[in-house]
């Protein structure tokens, strides 16, 4: 059964790079003991329904002819690698989502994105039109009356600042992870989700809660019995090269345990049913394996590889 994006975005996950994570579960087992497998999120701070005109049925039918043109307006903030796989994802709903436009400061991404999309235009079943293009985001927030659902995948540490002028309009935002990469952005976040002219519905991409061996691991829950212990592991290569080398900064990432391993924090979280209790978390990692000698290396590398231990707690009356 086909189901809506951006759910999808877990259901259809393919690791892009060789990649293995494992995820076992310790409990007390009163049947048989249960291990899921994953071959390859940030807890979300503004969560609501998402807005009525995106929950409407769409008639097939409104794309054709004359007929009034109904679907979803979409617009994407970040053409990189993110962004064209949105892209990908989002045309295999063309019945639904449109792709209005496009935005992005570096014109070889905006050039590979519009790509994407002119290779599934030879597609019968995918229904598309020419989107704008634009290269500076005050000209897409210009339009943002003529946007339904804003996609934002540009680099990390431009996420906050971009939910702190998007939210202000009705309007439904998915944001790649992470939302913030420090402690400031955060506190910024949480100040933004308790302003009463915060008016968009933010999703913030964790996808891997819908990976199919994910849902099957929970479905296992029951079986095990109570959980005495979660453990995550990941083995993978160094990460991509990305414009600009924005990703081998710790201060535009967050590093790697915000980078990478939010996911795994919010499967933790999932799984458990629970809220890490900060106060107790440990961890210990390493430097400069994979990134020291690279060709003009940041003066302080990002993390290769880290033990984290989080202590969870029940969640508290509100949640």
């Amino acid at each position: 059964e086909k189901i809506p994006y951006p759910l999808a975005l877990g259901r259809n996950f393919v690791p892009l790079h060789p990649s293995s994570v494992a995820v076992s579960l310790f409990g007390t087992f009163p049947a048989s003991t249960s291990h899921g497998h994953n071959l390859s999120p940030l807890p979300v701070l503004f969560c609501s329904k998402m807005a009525p005109n995106i929950q409407r049925r769409i008639d097939s039918s409104s794309v054709d002819g004359d007929v009034e043109d109904t679907r979803i307006r979409c617009a994407l903030l970040g053409c990189g690698m993110m962004g064209q796989e949105h892209i990908s994802y989002i045309l295999g709903y063309s019945q639904e989502i449109r792709i209005d436009y496009l935005c992005d400061p570096f014109g070889p991404s905006l050039d590979k994105a519009l790509k994407v999309m002119r290779e599934f235009d030879v597609d019968p079943l995918v229904t598309m039109r020419e989107p704008t293009l634009f290269t500076d985001e005050q000209d897409l927030l210009d339009c943002v009356d003529q946007i339904d659902l804003l996609v934002i995948a540009s680099p990390n540490y431009m996420h906050t600042p971009t939910l702190l002028k998007w939210g202000r309009f009705d309007l439904t935002i998915l944001c790649e992870k992470p939302v913030a990469v420090s402690q400031a952005q955060h506190d910024e976040l949480i100040l933004a989700s308790q302003d009463p002219l915060w008016r968009a519905r933010l999703w913030v991409a964790m996808e891997y809660r819908y990976i199919p061996a994910i849902a099957k691991l929970l479905s296992l829950l029951p079986e095990i019995g109570d959980l005495k212990m979660v453990t995550i592991r990941e083995n993978r290569y160094p990460f991509l090269h990305k414009i600009g080398k924005w990703n081998r900064d710790r201060e535009k990432t967050g590093d790697t345990l915000v980078e990478k391993c939010c996911h795994f924090f919010d499967l933790f979280r999932l799984i458990t049913g629970q809220e890490a209790d900060l106060t107790r978390v440990r961890a210990l990692a390493q430097r400069g394996v994979n990134y020291k000698e690279e060709v003009d290396a940041m003066e302080t590398p990002i993390i290769d590889s880290a033990y984290v231990t989080l202590p969870f707690k029940k969640r508290d009356s509100n949640g």
